[in-house]
């Protein structure tokens, strides 16, 4: 009664840079209104560098005092369907990429503050 079961965003985030770097990923992609997404993986130091996708000045600012995360200011996106060619689009242009090179992204329900629950592995 009254008792909630949350689950450790710590597994979670260990999990997916442990992935990141056994898989020799390019990137970690987190599209974020708030900056707490790439924070967040900024706390385990990975291998790839972070490209937090926000369409926030205020967190594209911030951001950039974030250890190893490169935010980059876009347009406002909707779906995850839309995060993720986005995140494809930008990898491909911006980063020095080849064909076959992977990239994770991070998404959520929605575009909104506190919401992301699925980790994406993505071949370019």
């Amino acid at each position: 009664r009254g008792e909630r079961r949350v689950t450790d965003p710590v597994s979670g985030g260990m999990q997916m840079i442990r992935s990141s770097e056994e898989m020799e990923t390019k990137a970690i992609v987190t599209p974020t209104r708030s900056g707490a997404t790439a924070c967040r993986v900024s706390r385990y130091r990975p291998d790839p560098v972070i490209i937090a996708l926000t369409p926030s000045v205020k967190t594209q600012r911030m951001l950039c005092l974030t250890w190893g995360v490169f935010p980059v200011l876009t347009p406002e996106m909707g779906n995850e369907a839309d995060i993720a060619a986005m995140a494809l689009e930008w990898a491909k242009k911006e980063m020095k990429t080849k064909k076959g090179d992977r990239i994770i992204i991070t998404a959520g329900a929605s575009y909104e503050a506190g919401t992301t629950n699925t980790i994406r592995l993505e071949s370019l």
